[in-house]
């Protein structure tokens, strides 16, 4: 995920976001 995020991060900005608070979420 943080490789995606380095990779193109104006691209899959929103993406990364979106991702990483619901991960954070499931996982708490």
């Amino acid at each position: 995920m943080i490789t995606v995020s380095v990779h193109c991060p104006r691209c899959h900005s929103d993406e990364i976001y979106r991702h990483g608070f619901i991960l954070v979420i499931t996982q708490h």
